[in-house]
């Protein structure tokens, strides 16, 4: 997979993504052909035409806005880690906490790769939904604050699912007719361009991970978009960035500019 940071900082972003893109259509293509099973999400077919994509402009912006304070809560927690003697004990405390909290909820644990195709798919509960759209991305915070090593592109991609099937459910109760997944997806694909200021990455990987983004490009188009504006605006920096202090933040801008 390429690194959406990569795709957002080449100076040929666009023709990369013609490029990426078509190598992913002839490798789906392949696998047609030679009778490989498909490595994405099996998710119901689904088409987006001009109505869902008007009723995804709304949640492009609120994706934006929940992506800014993610991001940030990210470099907080990050900032703030323990040091000395609590270096040892936070870690316990977080995990211990977290592990009380997983045996009511047990999606609590892991990368969130099965909750993510669950909310694709449409499996899961409203209860459930609601629930872990607070608490995993609260779980990831607590843990990054705590010391504990651990990554954020898949968690990130999970609350992004989550997120995009809580924000779907008023859409999903005025129109019946709209597959539950599809709001999962589109809220993943937004979240993630916004969370990785990566939006042509974004758009290629969810076509990749579920196989029938293609079916429903415009609005997934259009929310990314409108997500990623939302966001740029009030926090430049990407989940990655943040992480960064102000004089890394510096170095690396001056070697970007010195490479042009």
């Amino acid at each position: 997979m390429i690194p959406p940071i990569l795709v957002r900082r080449t100076a040929a972003g666009f023709w990369f993504a013609i490029v990426l893109t078509g190598a992913a259509d002839g490798a789906n293509r392949r696998r047609g052909v030679l009778g490989i099973p498909a490595r994405h999400a099996d998710i119901p077919a689904f088409h987006g035409g001009i109505s869902s994509a008007a009723r995804a402009s709304p949640a492009g912006m609120a994706i934006g806005l929940v992506s800014v304070v993610y991001v940030r809560s990210v470099a907080w927690a990050d900032r703030h880690k323990p040091s000395g003697w609590r270096r040892l004990l936070a870690p316990l405390v977080a995990l211990t906490i977290l592990g009380a909290a997983s045996i009511p909820l047990p999606q609590l644990l892991g990368n969130g790769r099965d909750i993510a195709e669950l909310s694709f798919t449409g499996q899961v509960s409203v209860p459930l939904l609601l629930a872990l759209a607070f608490l995993r991305p609260a779980a990831t915070v607590m843990c990054l604050g705590s010391g504990a090593p651990g990554g954020l592109f898949t968690p990130s991609l999970a609350l992004e699912a989550l997120l995009g099937g809580t924000l779907g459910l008023p859409w999903a109760w005025v129109f019946p007719g709209i597959p539950p997944g599809l709001f999962a997806l589109l809220g993943a694909g937004a979240m993630l361009a916004a969370s990785t200021q990566g939006p042509i990455s974004a758009v290629v990987l969810m076509m990749e991970l579920t196989g029938y983004a293609r079916a429903a490009i415009l609005p997934l188009l259009i929310i990314v978009v409108t997500a990623t504006l939302i966001a740029r605006t009030i926090e430049p920096r990407s989940i990655y960035d943040a992480r960064l202090t102000d004089d890394q933040v510096r170095e690396r801008q001056q070697e970007r500019q010195g490479g042009l």
